[in-house]
């Protein structure tokens, strides 16, 4: 009989494509125990088997796929999976998080992740039935879009119910804006992991199972679920949540001055525009019906339906704010059904919404300031709000036509190729696109985007907590924290907090919990008034895994897989402090509308280094250099990784504290 195992499956797939064979391996008890699985099995993995002078697109470069121990449960919002790899666009850690019900299936077929490396000769995808594992010719459906993909797949392996995650033909023709897609929309975006996949014709992977999840203290485990799924239902913004989703956010970013229109040159809407494109109007004119993840109680994406205008009969799953945003503020397009078209084709051709935008915005930036004209586009008239040329540039992406083949790479790529100080209107941090909020006047964020270890992005730390009012006041009562220490506007306690979400949200990717419930809605069962740490989560980890969990050891967990994900970076020549920053824009122009119009806004580079200097020094890293320290990655039992940056000369030899201010009081 093998070992026993709660949670988790113990089992990995290891797919080498070069031969197409495919074997299975146990899943290591002490990454079980120090890494949990999903994002943070994902990164033990990639740092231990992708090494220095690896590149994205080579044989050796690895594609995993990783489930956590909670998924596949009866936890309430635990149908989350992870895809991670070196980068194509960044040069980082390349890491995506999705959901929908393919992560499930995933572990009922018996695995907690798949390990893919090598190129195939010929296009393939992975089936895996009930615990079988096998390669199969993809070269069928290769070009086809991801609805056509999934209908192809289960027609050859005869099973109507079969979950699919692919690329379309975006990874094919390895753009580096590509996504990973489940369930046909649900899309593992950032970081361009599809064009990864491309490079080595892996179409996709397919899969049904029907094994239980074994549950270490089952007892345990229902009254805690009970608890948690009673406290999402009653939450005072579940019915908001459920209703609309993260689509709420525009109005309400909007309403504030921090939302990106006309790539961040604008920062809110008029009352017209923002219902244009508001979560309330979709909800009310276009939503057919809710639609969840697995075991979701708050279901808050939405089948939707464009019932007239030029875009009359596109039917897709979503928008998320980030889609609403970028396919439509960001570009002055405030057409709902235009903005809806878009991510249908986004869905379809397998693009990242967030990166596709930005692309898109960058060029109608340049193209507005005259340093791009339709020489460049191939006559596309690329002016604020023209739907019509947004929709044929998405295509193009996808493809690499013309001037499409320009933005595939996303805009920092683009920037690079066309000269002409065009770099200036890229909006980025290590080279990825922002998402869509802009962080003058709201601190945590700057610091937020600043130290991302996979780039400028929002899910790595996802501060609700110190930026919009109603989180606010409740992140106060339960860490029992002065109210400065949450007000946007004020650098105290922005390090703490960012801290302390990027552990929390690096845990809620490796057991697989969304981060609505866990980091959006501050549910007590999670966040615990008396201790500030997630004791309640720790005590559903220990009551599916069976493995010991308090507070403080999940925050733990998360801070390992924070510095390992740190450590691969500097692995690569990234990490240090100088990139750990806000483009130049965010600290020298002030937004042209109110409450943000004003010099207080701005993120200054003193305001940065500030954050930055109380940051690392609760990171326990070097302030000097911003890299993490011999002493600090010791006590996360990572001393291999010290003694491999050291090697190679990314240590810091003695830690150093040499800034010109004190940092800022944390609490």
């Amino acid at each position: 009989m093998g070992r026993q195992v709660y949670g988790f499956t113990g089992k990995v797939i290891r797919a080498d494509l070069t031969k197409g064979k495919v074997v299975v391996d146990d899943l290591p008890r002490e990454v079980m125990k120090g890494y949990l699985g999903g994002r943070g099995a994902n990164i033990k993995f990639l740092y231990d088997e992708v090494k220095a002078g690896t590149a994205a697109f080579d044989p050796e470069n690895r594609v995993i796929f990783g489930v956590g121990p909670l998924v596949g449960t009866l936890a309430p919002s635990c149908g989350r999976w992870n895809v991670t790899s070196r980068s194509p666009s960044t040069g980082l850690i390349g890491d995506s998080n999705a959901g929908g019900h393919w992560a499930p299936e995933i572990k009922f077929s018996g695995f907690d992740n798949i390990v893919f490396h090598g190129i195939s000769p010929k296009p393939v995808y992975l089936w895996i039935n009930d615990g079988e594992a096998e390669l199969r010719s993809a070269s069928a459906i290769w070009g086809k879009t991801l609805s056509e993909t999934t209908r192809a797949i289960r027609e050859e392996v005869g099973e109507d119910e079969a979950k699919v995650a692919a690329i379309g033909p975006a990874g094919e023709n390895k753009a580096q804006g590509a996504a990973v897609l489940s369930d046909l929309t649900r899309a593992a975006g950032r970081t361009g992991i599809g064009a990864v996949m491309g490079s080595k014709n892996l179409k996709g992977i397919a899969v049904v199972g029907t094994k239980p999840v074994q549950i270490a203290d089952p007892e345990k485990y229902v009254s805690l679920v009970s608890e948690a799924t009673r406290q999402i239902l009653e939450h005072p913004f579940y019915e908001t949540w459920r209703n609309i989703g993260t689509t709420f956010l525009l109005k309400a970013i909007s309403t504030a001055g921090r939302l990106a229109v006309k790539n961040w040159s604008e920062n809110k809407l008029d009352e017209k525009a923002q219902w244009a494109l508001s979560g309330e109007r979709l909800f009310e004119e276009f939503s057919l019906k809710s639609k969840g993840c697995y075991n979701c109680p708050i279901s808050c994406s939405h089948v939707y339906l464009v019932p007239d205008g030029p875009y009359a009969g596109t039917m897709s799953e979503g928008p998320e704010y980030e889609g609403q945003t970028h396919l439509g503020a960001n570009l002055g397009i405030y057409d709902m059904g235009a903005m809806l078209h878009m991510n249908m084709l986004c869905n379809e051709l397998g693009l990242d919404v967030v990166t596709a935008g930005t692309s898109i915005a960058w060029a109608m930036h340049c193209y507005e300031k005259g340093i791009i004209t339709e020489n460049d586009t191939g006559g596309l008239k690329l002016n604020w709000g023209n739907a019509e040329a947004a929709v044929e540039l998405l295509k193009r992406m996808a493809r690499r036509e013309g001037f499409g083949d320009v933005l595939a790479d996303g805009p920092y790529a683009a920037a690079e190729r066309i000269g002409r100080d065009t770099l200036k209107y890229v909006i980025h941090t290590k080279k990825l696109s922002w998402t869509a909020v802009d962080p003058r006047g709201s601190f945590g964020w700057a610091l937020a985007y600043s130290t991302s270890t996979r780039g400028g992005d929002h899910l790595r730390a996802n501060i609700a907590v110190a930026s919009v009012k109603a989180y606010q006041d409740m992140a106060t009562k339960i860490f029992g924290v002065p109210a400065e220490s949450t007000d946007e506007w004020s650098l105290k306690g922005k390090p703490f907090f960012v801290k302390l979400c990027e552990e929390i949200g690096a845990v809620d990717d490796a057991i697989g919990i969304c981060k609505v419930p866990s980091l959006n809605l501050m549910i007590p069962t999670y966040f615990v008034s008396s201790s500030g740490k997630p004791d309640g989560l720790a005590e559903l980890i220990t009551a599916v895994t069976g493995l010991p969990q308090t507070g403080s050891s999940v925050l733990e967990i998360g801070e390992r897989i924070t510095n390992t994900e740190k450590a691969f970076n500097m692995r690569f020549g990234f990490g240090q402090r100088e990139h750990d920053t806000v483009p130049e824009r965010f600290k020298k122009e002030i937004q042209p509308f109110a409450p943000r119009n004003t010099e207080k806004a701005l993120v200054t580079q003193e305001k940065l280094d500030t954050l930055l200097d109380e940051y690392y020094t609760l990171r326990g890293w070097d302030v000097k250099t911003g890299s993490p320290t011999r002493k600090k990655l010791e006590e996360l039992d990572l001393k291999e990784v010290a003694d491999e940056l050291e090697s190679i000369g990314r240590l810091p030899s003695v830690q150093s504290s040499e800034r010109k201010k004190k940092p800022v009081s944390s609490q």
